[in-house]
């Protein structure tokens, strides 16, 4: 495919910008544009081939989302509704945009994210596309307002509380990247909202544990090593104390001597 011209792109996706308040016309010209720039199979991989893919190239989507940062900007309520027509369209592109809309509606409408979260995916995740996983986890991890939002940890502890290990493992992301959050100051109310996780350790997620107590000892290794002593001393299970013994290498050698003391 010949590089994508600029000056013809951008005209196409302002002109798509200015149908935001018909989403049937937004999604068909949307559509148009994804056909005339699509790429032929198997230039770019899918994640996941059970989801259609448009294999657009990457200058394609950077323009989109630029278009649609602004727009949610400047529209808002609009933009809530226009989530839903790209959602409701079966291929991975329109999907990914439709998170990155109302991951860029301004304060007043984040809670439309978690809303739509919530609605799209069930409250399972059980059949969510690996790679919207990853996008939605991406979105939401530098944006404060909607990481400490109520609304949000209460998913991260439904999720939590759940069987699904699929759905601990992308909570144990969020909470992570709420910890590395360095505008988040209330730590202890994420050492509360993984409690149970480290409690009662799965063996199936000790090496995710692993990863996570790396990311919450790079926020302060302190109250990392105060809460997993509190997980022993709370728990008095053998199995929170061999998980914290695994954890111990992870500590410099003054914090690595004060847990194994409340180990023993």
């Amino acid at each position: 495919m010949p590089p994508v011209s600029l000056a013809r792109l951008r005209p196409q996706v302002n002109a798509l910008m200015s149908h935001y308040e018909d989403a049937a016309l937004f999604g068909k010209t949307l559509l148009l544009i994804f056909e005339q720039y699509s790429q032929k199979p198997g230039l770019r991989a899918r994640v996941d081939p059970a989801l259609p893919a448009y294999n657009l190239p990457p200058v394609v989507i950077s323009e989109l989302e630029t278009g649609l940062e602004t727009l949610a900007r400047l529209q808002p309520a609009a933009c809530a509704r226009l989530a839903d027509t790209l959602w409701s369209m079966p291929a991975f592109e329109p999907k990914k945009l439709a998170i990155f809309l109302l991951a860029h509606l301004p304060a007043s409408h984040r809670e439309e994210f978690i809303a739509r979260i919530r609605q799209w995916f069930g409250g399972s995740l059980a059949e969510m596309n690996e790679a919207l996983t990853a996008e939605f986890i991406e979105q939401s991890r530098h944006k404060l307002e909607i990481l400490a939002s109520p609304a949000w940890l209460d998913l991260l502890r439904a999720w939590i509380a759940s069987d699904d290990k699929r759905l601990q493992r992308i909570a144990m992301q969020a909470a992570g990247d709420l910890a590395a959050n360095r505008d988040f100051q209330n730590l202890p109310l994420v050492f509360d909202l993984l409690a149970p996780l480290y409690s009662r350790p799965r063996i199936t997620l000790q090496k995710d544990l692993a990863a996570l107590t790396r990311r919450l000892i790079e926020r302060s290794q302190p109250e990392t090593a105060s809460f997993l002593i509190s997980m022993v001393e709370l728990s008095q299970s053998p199995s929170v104390s061999a998980l914290v013994r695994k954890l111990l290498p992870l500590f410099d050698e003054y914090y690595r001597e004060e847990i194994r003391k409340a180990v023993i």
